[in-house]
Parts: structure tokens; sequence; C-alpha cells
């Protein structure tokens, strides 16, 4: 329940996490996009009340008169608001717009062209040049603008102008952009946290998988030490209480097999243990493949002839060449699989040991040698709903039956030391009935 809670802590602080990583890096990505579209769009406003203001100069140089329907035009477009005076009396303010705020407006235009760039525009004022300035300025609403004030000389004549452009269109555009990315920003932010907490739970799904697989070792190992230890308390007790030596000798017995029992389970324990580590240990050397299926079979001939199974063995007719394995840990699978299958088989039954040779692909300096090995029986077949699962630990299968000298771990272990040897493993059924196990052993090796 605690690692549980742990997992589920570690999920939720990873979510997080991830999200703080990626919406940051997205927030920082946003401003600096948002930086230059701003920088855009106050570059085109400006552009644009450039060209506005360089319009209305030209047109004040160049006409001898200005028409009520140019000036109306202007003022209608809504992009500026223009007031000019003629030798320094105002002829024309913005007179369908106008209004007391922009008036006071225009005021403090006058006063700072006036103090800061000593420009007077309404006195009479030659220049052969026109005389402008251009600068920002705000209103009492904290409304800005930018400003062109100046004269344009024309004969005996200076025409004066006030320009203001109202930089409200470009507060508006930003404001609206600003509000857009930080809606981007949320929605991306809440999608992230979400695609965080499904990528860190699939993440986590192994290591949950694996808590519940430590958790299920740990139960079936202890109901497997639980049996035969009870066994050895309670013929200890009985050999204290027994009433012939014959009695003692016959617990002593039993304390004797079940302690080599727990043995022997203790130590594929340990076995699963290194290979969980990646520390399982390997001696590889050159061995001769044919030798160790052989050496396998006359281990086991005396005890299948015990239970009358035909056991036979297949080699191949042609000379093979040397592979590299560990030729213990070979022969450790292939007592496991020939312990299965004479527990397994009936009497009278048969088992067949084979083993098949070829080359899968060949070039010019190497070829690749493919070893299968296969230990097959007419004994107890396995369903193909079940055969994904019989490499597990302690797993046994439902038609498999009850033998105290397999614990559920051979398999797993024969598992262990082909992945060990980088090879597969298998179970197919036999023709007829049973089961056939089958081992890979690829390696490439230089051509001779």
């Amino acid at each position: 329940m605690k690692d549980q809670t742990i997992i589920k802590k570690l999920h939720v602080q990873l979510s997080f996490f991830l999200t703080a990583v990626t919406g940051t890096i997205l927030i920082i990505l946003t401003l600096f996009c948002l930086f230059i579209s701003e920088s855009g769009i106050r570059k085109n406003t400006l552009y644009s009340f450039r060209n506005e203001r360089d319009s209305v100069i030209t047109h004040l140089q160049t006409q001898t008169s200005f028409s009520l329907q140019w000036i109306n035009q202007v003022q209608e477009n809504n992009r500026f608001y223009l007031y000019l005076y003629d030798n320094g009396m105002p002829i024309l303010s913005a007179r369908l717009y106008s209004t007391q705020k922009r008036d006071e407006l225009v005021s403090n235009v006058l006063a700072y062209a006036k103090s800061k760039h000593q420009l007077d525009i309404t006195k009479s004022y030659f220049s052969i040049l026109p005389v402008y300035h251009d600068f920002t300025i705000t209103d009492t609403d904290k409304s800005a603008y930018f400003v062109s004030a100046g004269v344009v000389s024309k004969e005996a004549n200076a025409l004066g102008y006030v320009l203001l452009y109202p930089l409200d269109r470009q507060s508006r555009q930003i404001l609206s952009q600003r509000i857009l990315f930080a809606g981007i920003d949320v929605i991306a932010v809440f999608l992230l946290f979400l695609f965080s907490r499904i990528f860190i739970q699939r993440m986590l799904r192994p290591l949950e998988e694996n808590r519940k697989n430590q958790i299920h070792f740990t139960a079936s190992a202890s109901h497997e030490l639980r049996a035969p230890l009870a066994v050895i308390l309670s013929s200890a007790e009985a050999v204290r209480k027994a009433d012939t030596q014959q009695e003692q000798l016959h617990f002593l017995r039993l304390i004797r097999s079940e302690g080599v029992r727990m043995q022997r389970l203790i130590a594929d324990l340990l076995l699963l243990t290194h290979s969980d580590s990646g520390k399982l240990p390997m001696h590889i050397a050159d061995c001769q493949p044919d030798l160790l299926l052989i050496d396998a079979y006359e281990k086991y001939e005396l005890a299948a002839a015990d239970k009358q199974i035909a056991f036979s063995i297949r080699l191949p007719e042609e000379d093979l060449p040397a592979c590299r394995a560990d030729a213990e840990r070979i022969q450790q699978l292939l007592s496991i699989l020939l312990d299965n299958a004479l527990s397994y088989t009936p009497n009278g039954g048969a088992i067949r040991l084979s083993l098949n040779y070829t080359v899968l692909a060949a070039k010019k300096f190497s070829a690749l040698h493919c070893y299968e090995y296969r230990v097959a029986d007419n004994g107890v077949s396995i369903p193909d709903s079940q055969k994904e699962f019989i490499f597990d630990r302690f797993y046994r299968a439902q038609n498999s039956h009850t033998d105290k000298k397999h614990f559920g771990l051979g398999l797993c272990i024969a598992r262990e030391i082909v992945n060990a040897h980088h090879g597969k493993i298998w179970v197919e059924d036999t023709p007829g009935g049973g089961a056939c196990f089958c081992f890979q052993l690829i390696q490439n090796q230089d051509s001779s």
C-alpha cells in the first residue's frame, strides 16, 4: 500500500514537473513571439503615421487652396486629426470631431513644441523647407498619440499644422493579441498537463507492474518456502516424540528431503535475483553443441527407462562448428526442460531430443549460425491461452499435476538463461498431443 502511494505521489509530482518545465519553455517562446509581433505592430503604426504626415506636408506644399471636402475626408477616415494655422492664426481645426478634451490636448502639443523644440506655429514663421517635429503625447485619459507639429512656408504665407494620430487602434490590436496568446498558453498548458498525466502514467506502468510482480513473487516464494518449513518443524517435533529409532530415521529423512527442496528453491531464487540485476554468472567459451545434447541424454536415460518412456535423440549428420556459450548453463537449461518432460509424460510415453543446425545468412567473411534445440514429449498439451504465461515465475498450467519437485520457476530460469545468450525460447504443440519446448542460439561467426 505504501509503495502504491509513493507511485501515485511520484505520478503527480512528475506530471506537474513536466508541465512546469514545458509550460515555462512555451511561455518564454510565446513572450518572445509576442515581443516580435508587438514590435512589428508598432513599426507598422509608426510607418503609417509617417506616411500620413508626409502626405499632409506634400498636400500643404503643392496645393494653393484647401477644399473642405479634402479636410472632411481626412477627418472622416478617422486615421488622424488635423489642425491648420495660417500665419499663426487657426483657420480650421478638427471641425467634425473637435472636443474640449482634444482641444486641450492640442494646446498641450503647442506648448510642448514651443518649450521642447522652440517651434511656435501660432506665430508667423518662414522657412524654405518644412519644419516639423514628431513626438508622442498622452491625454488626461492616458490615451496615447503620435504627434507631428510643423510649419510649411508658401510665398508670403506660413501654414502651421498639428497632426494627432491616435494609438488606440494599436493598443487594441496589442491587447487582443496578448489575450489571444494568453488564452492559447492556458489551453496549451492544460493540454500539456493532460498529456503529462497520460505520458507519466504509461512510463510508470512498468514500475507498477514490476511492483505487483514483486509482491506476487514474494508471496509465492513465501508460500513455497512455508510448505517444506512446516514439514521440517513438524518432523522435528515428531522426532522428539518418536518411540523407536526407525520412526526417528523416517522423520529425519523427511527433514533432509524438505531441506534439500528448500535449498533448491533458494538457489533458484538467487539465480533469478542475479538475472534481474543483470549479474547472472556466465562463463562463455567454445563448446560442441551436439555434445551438450548427448550429455543431457545420457544423464536422463536411466530416469526415462525407470518410467518406461521411449527416450530418443536425433543429431545432424554433418560436423557442427563450435558455438560460444556457457556449457554449464545450457546443461542446466536442458535439465529443466527434461525434468518437465519426465514429470508430465505418462509411463509408456515418449520423449525425443533433437538438434537442428542452419546457416541463416552468409557474407564474405562471416556467417550467421543457428542452433535449435528441441525437447518434445507426448504428455500433457499446453493450451494456446496459457503458452504466453508458462515462462512466468511460479506459473503452473491448470491441467498440470501437483509435483513437489517443481516450484514453477524452472521455465522462468530457462528463459533467463536463453536471454543471457541472446537467444529465443518458445513452446509449440507436438503432433498427436504433448508439448515441444524449443530454444535457439544464433551466433555470428567467422567463415572458414
